[in-house]
């Protein structure tokens, strides 16, 4: 097991569509400051409502999830 600096927590929704249409290096995203996570959820939403809005390019029980995320870094 590697140590870690950080975490990224998400909800499913949120790291469901974000693994499907990447960025998926989960270490990039750990980097990310607060506007940089909020545009990555916007674009997460933006690609379900617009590129994929039916669920065909990536199968969903919902057209969209809520999304949540956050970075934890630990000194």
């Amino acid at each position: 097991m590697q140590d870690r600096s950080w975490a990224v927590i998400a909800t499913d929704g949120a790291f469901n569509t974000i693994s499907h249409i990447g960025p998926d290096d989960w270490e990039e995203i750990a980097s990310h400051d607060e506007s940089a996570l909020t545009a990555l959820l916007e674009q997460a939403q933006q690609w379900e409502a617009v590129a994929d809005p039916h669920g065909q390019s990536f199968p969903r029980a919902k057209c969209h999830d809520d999304k949540a995320i956050a970075v934890v870094r630990f000194n």
